[in-house]
């Protein structure tokens, strides 16, 4: 059973071979490399403007040095701002997405977290879902040409919480029958679906599906995570509460994935920039929970 973590903090603060290093010997067996921090049009020296070759050196340099350290890149995380009512932004999110995929293939990951579009970018089309679905089909009908050029699958996410018009409610991708409608509309095989437990979670209170409940419903579809949690009041990206009112009921989760045959990587999605001042321990301590935490599939067991 294999562990991963996301290394955004860990990367930004110590660079990739030393945060490799460190997230290595604390016990992890995989990484999830964000992308977000690339296809900055503004930055003239970001990698996503170089040439193809460059392109490619530099991210097959950080498969290597992931491969030195005996860690599978598990997955990748690409755009979470995708279509918008912007023409503009629409085109960008095509173009940087297409580049995200480029760069999950050369990595050697099997997919790549896109978010769809989201009820708080579309106040006035939200509910109607025709419109939604037509809208969101659009954008990765124009991605799904590079997903099978470059061999790898663009993921879509379980969603959460939006706010429309200064009111919060679930997103509409926060729907369990939606998301799968969605996913069935895509005409592709390079798809496959991230479960994201604090963005179910944090819907919860407005009536969608657990995060357990979520997995069963997407069945096999399901093959990468994104494990955190939280109060049930926001997107909080926290090590596991275990019991805490309002948090993710892990031993559902578990047992949800046990019924799929879940076989992938247990990734956690953590915000580990909360522990700046005690980062190495932090990690080598999370190693340490996390794996006895999935072994005990979130039971807790003394």
């Amino acid at each position: 059973m294999k562990i991963g973590i996301t290394c955004g903090s860990v990367v930004a603060r110590y660079g990739y071979e030393k945060g490799f290093a460190l997230i290595k010997e604390s016990g992890f067996d995989a990484v999830d490399i964000g992308l977000g921090q690339y296809g900055i049009a503004e930055k003239p020296s970001d990698i996503y403007l170089a040439s193809e070759d460059q392109f490619e050196a530099y991210f097959n340099q950080i498969r290597e040095l992931a491969a030195r350290y005996e860690l599978i890149i598990s997955q990748t995380h690409g755009r979470c701002r995708t279509y918008t009512p912007d023409i503009n932004q629409q085109e960008y999110a095509c173009w940087v997405s297409e580049r995200d995929l480029k760069a999950t293939s050369v990595l050697g990951a099997p997919a790549c977290v896109i978010h769809q579009i989201t009820s708080g970018n579309w106040p006035d089309n939200y509910m109607d879902d025709a419109f939604m679905h037509r809208k969101n089909k659009e954008f990765f009908d124009r991605l799904i040409p590079h997903a099978e050029k470059y061999k790898t699958c663009f993921s879509l996410e379980t969603f959460g919480r939006a706010t429309i018009k200064g009111v919060r409610s679930a997103d509409r991708w926060a729907e369990i029958d939606l998301l799968k409608e969605q996913f069935s509309m895509l005409d592709t095989s390079y798809k496959t679906i991230c479960v994201d437990t604090g963005h179910t979670n944090e819907a919860v209170p407005f009536g969608t599906p657990s995060a357990g409940d979520a997995i069963r419903m997407l069945g096999k579809d399901v093959t990468l995570l994104h494990l955190h949690d939280n109060n049930g009041t926001y997107d909080q990206h926290l090590p596991p509460l275990m019991g805490d009112p309002g948090a993710v009921n892990w031993p559902d989760v578990f047992d949800a994935l046990d019924e799929i045959d879940y076989k992938g990587v247990y990734n956690f999605e953590l915000q580990l920039v909360r522990y700046y001042y005690a980062l190495p321990e932090a990690i080598h301590f999370l190693g340490k929970f996390l794996r006895r935490f999935v072994d005990d599939r979130g039971r807790g067991k003394t």
